[in-house]
This record gives structure tokens, sequence and C-alpha cells, in this order.
């Protein structure tokens, strides 16, 4: 008879983090990316393609770049997750303040 293989642990030596602190850092990471996205297109202003025609993508590709980084690392994992989950709320952010502008001039 042989004998029983021996469990693996994958995960690694420590306790989880627990639920709240996994949404906090999930909201966190939210309301972080918003408020860089919001920064970063209103220090933009009406002259969006005026500098580079890539300059409305600075915002997104830091915040993507930023995430992925975040998400390799298992504490900042959530973190991360909000970062990336703010990238499709700073595109409509970015068209929002396109619009305003063209209804302003």
């Amino acid at each position: 008879m042989e004998p029983q293989p021996h469990d693996l642990e994958y995960q690694g030596p420590g306790v989880p983090p627990s639920r709240r602190r996994q949404w906090t850092m999930f909201l966190a990471g939210l309301g972080g990316g918003l408020c860089v996205s919001l920064i970063y297109y209103l220090s933009l202003g009406n002259d969006v393609f005026g500098n580079t025609p890539a300059a409305p993508f600075g915002a997104l590709a830091l915040k993507l770049i930023a995430g992925i980084t975040l998400v390799c690392f298992p504490r900042w994992r959530t973190l991360g997750l909000g970062l990336i989950a703010s990238i499709p709320v700073a595109v409509l952010i970015f068209f929002g303040l396109c619009f305003a502008a063209i209804a302003l001039n």
C-alpha cells in the first residue's frame, strides 16, 4: 500500500484578511482611482488634445499599470482591483467633461 501524499499549502503562511478589510481596500482603490481621474482630466481642461493625442489615456494607463502591479502582491490585491474597477467610471468622467466643454463653447 502506498503512503498518502502530503497536502500542499499554496496560500502560504498567514491569516487571510477579513471581509471588511477587503471591502475597505477595494473601496479605497475605487475612490482613489476616481479622484486621480477627476484631477487629471480637470487639469487637462478644454485643451484635451493640445499637448499630445495620447493625453486622455494618461490616467487610464497610470491606473491600469498601478492596478496590475498591486494585484501581484496578495496584501494589496483588493486595492489594485479597486483601481482597475475605477477605469470604466474614468472613461465616463472623460466623456462627460468633453460634452460639457462642447456645450460651453
